[in-house]
C-alpha cells in the first residue's frame, strides 16, 4: 500500500490555495493502488479552506514510485 509522503501533502495543498485563492488543507485521499505503467499511483485529494471550513475543488496527485520528489499535481 502506497502512503503520501508529508512533501507531497504540501505540494497539493500548495496548489490548492493558488487555485482557490485562500488558505486550504487536505483532509484525506483516496487511491485504488493500482499502478501504471509507467510506476505511478493516482491520489484523489479531498480539500478545505482553513478559514471558512467548506469544501474547495478536490485536486489529483499522480505519484511517480520511482522518484517521489517528481510526483505532481492536476
Amino acid at each position: 500500500m502506497v502512503e503520501l509522503l508529508r512533501s507531497e501533502i504540501r505540494k497539493a495543498e500548495s496548489f490548492a490555495s493558488k487555485r482557490a485563492g485562500k488558505p486550504v488543507v487536505m483532509t484525506g485521499w483516496f487511491t485504488e493502488n493500482c499502478v501504471s505503467d509507467f510506476n505511478t499511483v493516482w491520489f484523489l485529494c479531498e480539500m478545505f479552506s482553513k478559514d471558512t471550513q467548506e469544501r474547495v475543488e478536490d485536486v489529483i496527485l499522480v505519484v511517480w514510485l520511482d522518484d517521489r520528489r517528481r510526483s505532481y499535481v492536476i
